[in-house]
């Protein structure tokens, strides 16, 4: 999928993906404090709900996404909001322009990771590895493959592809619209 379907998907308002909601996931993290405010990126942002739902928390949030449209919506949406909020139009496997952002402790990824081709992915980690520092936390919400939709990921590629800098400190499966989908946390460790 290249830059114009995503800003057309925007465009048209075919964004299925696209939760006014922030991951269940996250509130239970920050309700039982495993989480806290910190400097924040939400990889694949899209309007920004996630971004201006941390802002809101005490976060230094930021988001970025590879739609121009998408981009302009979340800067509209915070403004609207009054929501200290950074967005950027930016491709997640351009590690050049991604560590420019700087340092996150919190990073979070609904649905992108998923989406990129096998030949992107690596370029993937090598950005989170750039914008990261020992003790970052990365959250990232997944499909598995071999389903309609996005590619997917296999059920241990992260674990095996971060495993070299990242631990595995929570992992769950679900079934989402009759699909395998994972929630996976890991911390840096070095």
């Amino acid at each position: 999928m290249n830059v114009s379907f995503w800003d057309l998907a925007y465009i048209s308002g075919f964004t299925p993906w696209d939760t006014k909601e922030p991951p269940k996931e996250i509130i239970e993290y920050l309700n039982k404090g495993k989480i806290k405010p910190c400097r924040a990126l939400d990889i694949g942002c899209g309007k920004g709900y996630l971004v201006r739902f941390l802002a809101k928390n005490g976060f230094d949030a930021y988001g970025i996404d590879i739609s121009f449209v998408a981009i302009k919506i979340a800067i509209r949406d915070a403004m609207k909001e009054k929501v200290n909020a950074k967005f950027f139009n930016i491709d997640f496997t351009d590690t050049e322009k991604v560590k420019k952002l700087g340092k996150f402790k919190l990073i979070t990824d609904i649905a992108c990771y998923h989406s990129l081709r096998d030949d992107k992915r690596d370029f993937y980690v090598k950005s989170l590895d750039e914008i990261t520092e020992k003790g970052s936390i990365f959250m990232i919400w997944a499909f598995g493959r071999g389903y309609w939709g996005p590619q997917g990921i296999d059920e241990n590629e992260l674990e095996n592809k971060l495993s070299h800098k990242f631990k595995l400190i929570d992992k769950r499966g679900y079934n989402v619209h009759g699909r395998d989908s994972f929630f996976f946390v890991f911390e840096k460790i070095n």
